[in-house]
């Protein structure tokens, strides 16, 4: 059969300087903004919103931040406001209007060791991607608003002020870049719950003023642990309590909470803050010493046990923080810092080792449910 060649149309205009475009400022993010967040669907509105709400937490996790108030407006904008110091105000406006200009970048031990931000674009987007947007700062006496519309400085006032810092961002998502500006009270609340969760040291609002009712609080001093409970609910876990434990290795800080039970694993991996789909190394960690543990106290009972399997019916939630996460896309979908293995290894041996000592009965259940799994 005679192979066909395709035909390639010519292009007639001339290549110079003349076809090349230089983007200023946030035109790039608007001319293509499934490069910063994925997509312009739903998810994509939402993940605007995921990195207002990650601000907080890195001021929280700094040790700066207690509370963070999230609010649905009756005119479709959202609002995230946080107890932290407040963006640093001569430097506010490079902040909201400059790419890849972040506190997170600074080798200053003072600013965000384990922030959830890596490009320093995501206030940025925020700004570039909303029909309009007004941040408010409160710190050292001083209100400053600025406002802008469709990433461009619209409006700038300041005035005295007497009362705790933070910072507020409020936006409503532009109907040019998205296909929908509808949000999904669903989806914000449960990205809240989850950081909630995470960091027991917040206290997090969410009002919706179409309701017209109480903010809802959520507050989760268990943490993880108390996160891995609620998850199991409904499966069939093989022991009664909570594996959990929590450690630093080599300035990795991780936390792991588990239960083996008779269904199929479910994962909930989180990288900073940042809920990792795909997971990458700290799940690997993870599976590596689940494998060793079973496989070490197996042999000691006369058994074998096959660490491929090692993670069938794992309940789990890990949560990692490393100083300069390597997330895979903008998205931030894998983590791919070797040293997140090893620091959930570790920790996740440690859990291990410590509950099989303290419930030897428990030890045996699992064991024989996770044989009984493999079929061996």
């Amino acid at each position: 059969m005679e192979e066909v060649t395709p035909k390639i149309k010519k292009i007639e205009a001339d290549y110079t300087d003349v076809v090349l475009v230089k983007l200023v400022g946030l035109e790039a993010v608007r001319y293509r903004p499934a490069m910063y967040i994925g997509n312009t669907g739903i998810p994509g509105m939402h993940h605007l919103f995921k990195e207002l709400v990650d601000n907080g937490v890195n001021e929280a996790v700094a040790g700066h931040c207690n509370q963070i108030e999230v609010t649905l407006h009756t005119d479709g904008s959202l609002s995230v406001r946080d107890s932290g110091r407040g963006i640093p105000l001569e430097t506010l406006k490079a902040v909201l209007m400059e790419l890849h200009y972040r506190g997170k970048f600074s080798k200053v031990e003072t600013t965000f060791r384990v922030g959830g931000g890596l490009h320093g674009v995501g206030t940025c987007c925020v700004c570039a991607l909303a029909e309009w947007m007004e941040t408010t700062v409160w710190q050292a006496g001083r209100e400053v608003v600025i406002r802008t519309e469709r990433g461009e400085l619209v409006s700038e006032r300041e005035s005295a002020f007497n009362g705790p810092s933070g910072t507020q961002i409020r936006f409503k998502p532009d109907p040019e870049i998205f296909s929908t500006t509808e949000w999904s009270v669903e989806r914000l609340l449960a990205n809240l719950r989850q950081q909630a969760f995470l960091y027991p040291q917040l206290t997090v609002t969410f009002t919706d003023e179409a309701l017209g009712c109480d903010p809802q609080v959520l507050h989760f001093p268990g943490g993880i642990s108390e996160w891995a409970i609620e998850n199991v609910a409904g499966r069939r876990p093989v022991h009664e309590t909570v594996i959990a434990g929590s450690g630093t290795k080599d300035g990795t800080e991780a936390e792991v909470a588990f239960f083996f039970t008779e269904d199929e694993p479910v994962w909930r991996i989180f990288g900073n803050g940042v809920e990792l789909p795909d997971a990458g190394t700290p799940l690997t960690g993870f599976r590596q010493a689940v494998a060793r543990t079973l496989g070490r106290w197996a042999r000691a009972h006369g058994r074998e046990f096959e660490p491929r399997k090692a993670g069938l019916g794992v309940a789990v939630v890990i949560s990692v923080r490393v100083r300069n996460p390597q997330f895979e896309g903008p998205t931030k979908n894998r983590l791919a810092n070797p040293e997140a293995a090893s620091a959930v290894g570790a920790v996740t041996a440690e859990a291990l080792e410590a509950h099989f000592t303290q419930y030897p009965h428990q030890a045996e259940a699992i064991l024989s449910g996770m044989l009984g799994i493999q079929g061996v």
